[in-house]
């Protein structure tokens, strides 16, 4: 008897429904419920937000300056030879003739969800503003179809963040920190303004399940209906924290990405205006 009744604790305690929170839970769902409410802000991406500004308007000017039309003509032993360069189109215009830059990401194979083979492509658009200092849209596009199989079905995920703010006033060099003068860099925000919350930014699905779309899409317009569409932080529909936070995650970390690759393309356009000039100055005498 003292056995049958030691079973039904043991059967009781192991398949019962908890009804109280561990403190390690408690602190969780305090931690996400304040991630909520004050939003996915970073100070990170309003930085990112302004370095990028600054480094298109940057590879803008030093293109436009022919710095890179003229090392394919000038550098090249054989005068009917033009020579490959890494320096591709980034810059172009969409249909309602915005500007925007365009660069390409990274492509490949993935078996992130083994068996299945997935071939993919990340591509971002990013809209500057006229003055060169902002950002008025970011578009991230991610492409996959499935590599082997009977069915092979496309599909774009896209992550847009339509006001990619970056919050002023700046601080400027020689402003004093504990009477201290501080050198400061371009893209750092005064602690005092708030930083952007983000919750605007979109997450959109397209599929060939409704339309067909090429392999890679490549312009910021997808000729397809949108199949799936939320917002970050919709209030009305709110994502999990878990989805949100991938969302997040990956928006943070292709903006690293963009503003490593901007910051190489000024240096390698840099360097060849110095080589061109080092050409013009070789003397012989």
């Amino acid at each position: 008897m003292k056995f049958l009744g030691l079973f039904f604790f043991l059967f009781f305690t192991i398949y019962s429904e908890k009804t109280t929170l561990t403190k390690a839970e408690k602190d969780e769902l305090i931690f996400v419920e304040s991630m909520k409410q004050k939003g996915f802000s970073d100070r990170l991406i309003d930085r990112l937000h302004k370095s990028i500004a600054i480094n298109i308007s940057r590879v803008k000017a030093l293109t436009d300056s022919k710095y890179i039309q003229n090392a394919e003509k000038y550098l090249a032993d054989d005068p009917q030879t033009v020579i490959e360069t890494s320096y591709k189109k980034v810059f172009y215009q969409d249909k309602e003739n915005k500007f925007y830059f365009k660069l390409n990401l990274s492509q490949g194979m993935t078996i992130e969800e083994y068996p299945d083979k997935y071939l993919f492509d990340a591509k971002a658009f990013v809209y500057p503003a006229e003055d060169g200092k902002s950002l008025t849209k970011v578009i991230m596009q991610f492409s996959r179809t499935k590599y082997d199989g009977s069915r092979f079905v496309k599909e774009v995920r896209r992550i847009i963040n339509p006001t990619p703010l970056s919050p002023e006033p700046l601080k400027r060099e020689g402003e004093k920190i504990d009477e201290v003068k501080k050198l400061q860099e371009e893209n750092i925000t005064d602690e005092v303004v708030i930083a952007d919350k983000n919750d605007d930014i979109i997450i959109e699905y397209y599929s060939m399940h409704d339309k067909d779309i090429p392999w890679v899409n490549e312009t910021p317009e997808i000729d397809n209906p949108i199949a799936l569409k939320n917002t970050l932080n919709d209030p009305k529909e709110l994502l999990s924290y878990g989805s949100q936070k991938k969302i997040f995650d990956t928006y943070r970390f292709v903006l690293k990405a963009l503003d490593k690759e901007l910051d190489k393309r000024v240096k390698d356009i840099e360097l060849t205006q110095r080589v061109l000039l080092k050409k013009m100055t070789e003397m012989n005498y």
